[in-house]
């Protein structure tokens, strides 16, 4: 995998709307998160997972069983399907999945792999060395082909639309505050986003 990118290999990252397997969550056990306020934290997860429940499977990233069974009662109580529920274990810093997990890509032919970008908190927080490695670890639960751009990118901070288009912001991914990627340059994101998410146009 290391001598080939996802968009050698025909991958590309499905727009948003597509169909998709399952919906993956991080469940809430930093306080610092929400200081003062966590209390409820556990039981608005359940609600997401509750409604999501209905209609498609969820994973749930867990740090212990302890933390599996305290979430399972929380779910089983809002009244989720538990049935479309999977724990997966994996440690976790924060629960920002979205911008510290794996992009999932998609080939023409159905096949599935991920890409697992750089994290480092944001440029802002000094706890991230356990979220780092979500990509890795959910691959090997998945055995799924894997792929390591050499570049941090948060996913909350693109969009696309599934056929080439890629849209981010400078303020993100090319400012001097909280820098991402210092050094790198418009032309080299925009390489990295070709070449490992398949876009033939970015838009920063």
């Amino acid at each position: 995998m290391k001598n080939e990118t996802p968009r050698q290999r025909g991958y590309r990252m499905p727009a948003e709307w597509e169909a998709h397997e399952a919906t993956w969550i991080a469940w809430p056990h930093n306080p610092n998160d929400w200081p003062g306020r966590f209390a409820p934290i556990p039981w608005v997860y359940a609600e997401i997972v509750r409604k999501l429940s209905r209609v498609e499977k969820v994973r749930i990233l867990v740090e212990s069983l302890a933390e599996e069974s305290r979430a399972r009662a929380v779910l089983r109580k809002a009244g989720a399907i538990m049935e479309a529920v999977e724990f997966v274990p994996c440690h976790t810093n924060r629960v920002w999945t979205r911008d510290f997990g794996p992009i999932f890509v998609k080939s023409s032919r159905a096949e599935v792999a991920l890409t697992g970008w750089r994290f480092n908190g944001w440029a802002k927080y000094d706890d991230w060395k356990k979220d780092v490695l979500v990509p890795g670890t959910l691959a090997k639960h998945l055995q799924l082909p894997f792929f390591q751009p050499e570049m941090v990118l948060e996913g909350g901070s693109i969009d696309v639309n599934g056929a080439g288009l890629l849209l981010t912001t400078e303020e993100c991914l090319l400012s001097d505050v909280q820098q991402r990627n210092p050094g790198m340059t418009r032309r080299g994101i925009e390489r990295y986003f070709r070449d490992y998410l398949g876009d033939r146009k970015s838009v920063v």
